[in-house]
């Protein structure tokens, strides 16, 4: 008696079950060209328009920032003699104007 079983009698070759194959899948719907253009122009109008409004900021801020800022003081009534020489050399006067009569 033997521990292993006797090999299977030979047999023919049956051949491999084929794979089916992938049904076409239905074609895709393209987005329409005017949409897809629609939606670019929409982007760019959104950036120039916000750019519109920054860059005007952005250069105010950077073109005034050098400029001394003084306090206003509205108790003190705006009079030609209380300006010294370097407030009428800032604001693009002189000394040497003739000042209006008193």
């Amino acid at each position: 008696m033997t521990t292993y079983a006797d090999p299977p009698p030979p047999t023919r070759a049956r051949p491999r079950p084929r794979r089916r194959e992938p049904e076409p899948t239905p074609p895709t719907r393209k987005d329409p060209l005017w949409a897809k253009l629609c939606i670019i122009l929409g982007a760019v109008v959104m950036v120039v328009s916000g750019g519109f409004v920054v860059v005007p900021r952005l250069a105010t801020s950077w073109l005034t920032s050098g400029i001394q800022q003084v306090e206003a003081n509205a108790s003190t009534p705006y009079r030609p003699d209380n300006f010294s020489h370097e407030t009428l050399q800032c604001v693009g006067g002189s000394d040497d104007e003739a000042r209006p009569p008193r």
